[in-house]
């Protein structure tokens, strides 16, 4: 009885312990290993974002250099 007792309780705490990595369908939000993802893909659309904003900024300072260089010439030359 004694034997059949404890086989029933190391049973019984083997599926409790098991349950706790079963699959679920929910994602879980707080796990470290997705956070740390997620923070990196962030720094990189963050350094992306500054590359683009800074071309576009010495786009448009080109483009305005262009509009002052073709209104001094057509000062100049008519």
């Amino acid at each position: 009885m004694k034997t059949a007792l404890i086989r029933m309780l190391a049973v019984a705490t083997l599926a409790s312990s098991m349950s706790a990595f079963a699959a679920t369908d929910e994602p879980k939000h707080n796990d470290p290993s997705t956070a740390s993802a997620k923070q990196q893909d962030g720094c990189a659309d963050r350094e992306t974002r500054k590359q683009q904003k800074a071309k576009s900024q010495r786009d448009q300072q080109h483009d305005q250099n262009e509009k002052e260089f073709e209104q001094m010439l057509m000062g100049i030359y008519g």
